[in-house]
């Protein structure tokens, strides 16, 4: 039997598109992938959260298209002031997912992504890295620096390497996630409440500390959902981990076996 090769990549193309279409991920409120116009990172979502740039943020060749990039410069963050949907109740589920490759360790509670409002101590949403003595940096989420639903992780950074980093709760429970597997979970307590909107302003970050701790690195396809993801919808996500031969070969592998059953 003479195999046509093209047939079979036009078959895995069409087959990793439907997977990914077949993900019921709820509603984005936004979607940061990288991609600029304007001077702004654009929102792939549609709610017109975009990215507004501070110190010297740009784009860079990344996982999937362009990523943001960001210098480690002590000005340096992404932001959307005013950002239509989040899901700032104490109720709210929601999740956030970003790729992340560091150029250099994260300094000690560098935030790598999150939302809320300008005051750490307002109960904003976000994943830091934290250096305990050691380094890589450990992996923490945190809801306020008062210690309340502070999740953490082992040292789980590479410095040069992409990784995926995913965070959900589902208004009982947060957890997190690296590269599709579940690293750890806790109970959603009463101590994260309702976001206080200190300046009465909702926002997205990126490479934002309170502090000025910043990371140096790429950041791609930065995404909150206003529903928790399930670990099958995640896994399809971490498949962009994959480098690209090896995610044709696999699926390649299946497909044709799938096609001689049939012959």
């Amino acid at each position: 039997m003479k195999i046509n090769y093209k047939k079979i990549q036009l078959v895995v193309a069409i087959a990793f598109l439907a997977s990914l279409a077949g993900i019921s991920q709820g509603v984005e409120v936004l979607q940061w992938s990288g991609e600029m116009t304007g001077g702004v990172f654009d929102d792939a979502s549609g709610n017109g959260n975009t990215g507004d740039i501070a110190g010297t943020a740009t784009n860079a060749p990344g996982l999937i298209g362009n990523a943001i990039y960001l210098d480690g410069g002590a000005s340096t963050l992404v932001q959307n002031w005013g950002t239509v949907g989040l899901p700032t109740l104490a109720a709210n589920p929601w999740s956030m997912n970003a790729y992340v490759k560091l150029d250099v360790a994260a300094e000690n509670w560098a935030q790598i992504y999150n939302f809320g409002s300008a005051g750490y101590d307002t109960k904003n949403r976000g994943l830091v890295g934290v250096i305990e003595g050691g380094n890589p940096a450990d992996v923490r989420f945190v809801t306020s620096s008062a210690g309340d639903d502070q999740l953490w992780t082992g040292s789980l950074w590479d410095v040069g390497v992409w990784h995926m980093f995913t965070v959900t709760c589902d208004g009982a429970n947060i957890t997190m996630y690296r590269d599709g597997t579940q690293i750890g979970t806790e109970p959603y307590n009463s101590g994260a409440g309702t976001i206080t909107l200190v300046d009465g302003d909702p926002r997205a970050m990126v490479g934002r500390s309170p502090w000025n701790q910043r990371i140096e690195g790429l950041v791609d396809e930065f995404t909150i959902w206003d529903n928790t993801l399930t670990q099958g919808e995640i896994t399809v996500l971490a498949q962009a981990l994959v480098p690209e031969p090896a995610t044709m070969l696999i699926m390649s592998s299946f497909i044709f076996a799938f096609i001689l059953r049939r012959k």
